[in-house]
């Protein structure tokens, strides 16, 4: 996603769009994190198990003016990965 665009729902995080990618993206140490690494240009990618924390870290970033995409994930559940080729 682009700066400044509204994050609705799910969004598809297209790894070759990203730089960095916060898995359990929270409001501490993950916005923290991206924070740090949008102020110095890169795009980052959220993975949070729930969407409402999702849309509340994406609204802030973009409002700092980092580039940001998300996805609702649980990484603990082993039976949901697949594998993708990019």
């Amino acid at each position: 996603m682009k700066a400044g665009v509204a994050l609705t729902g799910v969004t598809t995080i297209r790894l070759w769009d990203v730089s960095l990618v916060i898995v359990g993206a929270g409001p501490n140490l993950g916005l923290a994190v991206a924070r740090r690494f949008g102020r110095e240009g890169f795009a980052v990618g959220l993975i949070s198990r729930t969407d409402s924390r999702l849309v509340e870290l994406a609204a802030q970033l973009q409002l700092d003016g980092v580039t940001t995409a998300g996805a609702v994930a649980d990484i603990r559940d082993r039976s949901r990965w697949r594998s993708r080729s990019l």
